[in-house]
């Protein structure tokens, strides 16, 4: 039987470091629908988890056109991440967080077809793609597992619960670029780095490829 993919975005407006960086723009476009368009060149659907309350300023930016927004937990993504695998009958959840802009689709779609989808503890990581354009393929037994394990427990990083949970790590290494580049940074954690990525995307269009091409 074939297994029920999703994208999972989880996003909040109050971002601890830069608040409501998910809504910045870059080329006048908030950084959350340039992740949003790389994604959906996937094919596969997108549901946006963001804390109850919040669902008003997400659907006012056009997010809802793209992707399906849920509302859930408000301190925890984890939580909110589980309720949409359920919700939604999920068998394998692909997980991006908000600020990573240039997550690339064919990389996506690559690791997907090498993920083991009968593999009810896989969990599947990108170590060789820069910082800022790395995704994880999490099996939704997995998911819900760690989701029980840590039901009413403040988890700062989804990653640390589900390595908790003694899963089965899949490293995927897309083997695409220098070591120069996969040392760079594309996070969006502070000013600095939304400034960065506004002087080197300028010209061009949001994506890692021609992230690359600027450097």
């Amino acid at each position: 039987m074939k297994k029920k993919v999703g994208i999972v975005i989880c996003s909040r407006r109050y971002s601890s470091r830069l608040p409501e960086k998910a809504f910045a723009r870059l080329q006048g476009i908030p950084i959350l629908q340039h992740l949003i368009n790389n994604l959906k060149l996937t094919n596969i659907p997108i549901y946006l988890a963001v804390p109850h309350g919040e669902f008003g300023y997400y659907e006012s930016e056009g997010f809802a056109r793209d992707a399906t927004i849920i509302t859930g937990d408000p301190d925890s993504p984890l939580a909110r991440m589980a309720e949409v695998a359920r919700d939604f009958s999920l068998d394998i959840v692909i997980r991006v967080t908000h600020d990573k802009v240039l997550v690339d689709h064919k990389y996506i779609l690559k690791a997907l077809k090498d993920f083991p989808h009968d593999d009810p503890l896989a969990y599947l990581v990108t170590p060789d793609l820069p910082a800022g354009c790395g995704f994880e393929i999490i099996h939704g037994s997995l998911l819900a597992r760690a989701d029980d394990a840590f039901s009413g427990v403040l988890v700062e990083h989804i990653s640390y619960a589900l390595r908790a949970c003694n899963p089965i790590i899949y490293s995927y290494f897309c083997n695409a670029f220098p070591k120069k580049i996969v040392e760079q940074r594309f996070l969006i954690d502070y000013d600095s780095d939304l400034s960065f990525l506004r002087m080197l995307l300028k010209r061009t269009e949001v994506t890692l490829d021609a992230a690359v091409y600027e450097l």
